[in-house]
């Protein structure tokens, strides 16, 4: 079992999960991948059970910056990835003004690098007088 799925945590978001009624409309036939989710923790955490891996995922085009931890066991979960490339790890996205909260890319962030990246609209963001 990896180490992110083990103990409370999981619980507690599946209970979230059914108080949200994820197995129910619209959630239903909106997002059935979700829905497939069994509502019993004893049975995604059973030994072979495939709920806790994410066997066949994609993991790209992300960007970490300032992270305590990137991935924990990263060699282990990359195993269970169908994709895990153009990943920025830890490096400085050059946003305009960090400490003034102007997150705003600079022309030569390394983000744009990253294949089909698309600038968030910060600047679009927010409440508007």
């Amino acid at each position: 079992m990896l180490n992110w799925a083990s103990g409370n945590p999981g619980v507690d978001r599946l209970q979230s999960l059914i108080k949200l009624g994820y197995q129910q409309e619209p959630w239903k036939s909106r997002y059935p991948e979700c829905a497939a989710i069994p509502n019993d923790w004893s049975v995604i955490t059973a030994p072979g059970s495939r709920w806790l891996t994410p066997e066949g995922s994609v993991f790209s085009g992300n960007i970490g910056w300032k992270n305590s931890l990137w991935i924990e066991g990263l060699s282990h979960v990359q195993t269970y990835f169908s994709e895990f490339t153009d990943n920025l790890e830890d490096q400085d996205p050059l946003f305009t003004d960090e400490a003034n909260l102007n997150l705003l890319l600079k022309p030569n962030s390394p983000a744009f690098l990253v294949p089909g990246f698309k600038d968030i609209p910060f600047d679009e963001i927010g409440i508007r007088p």
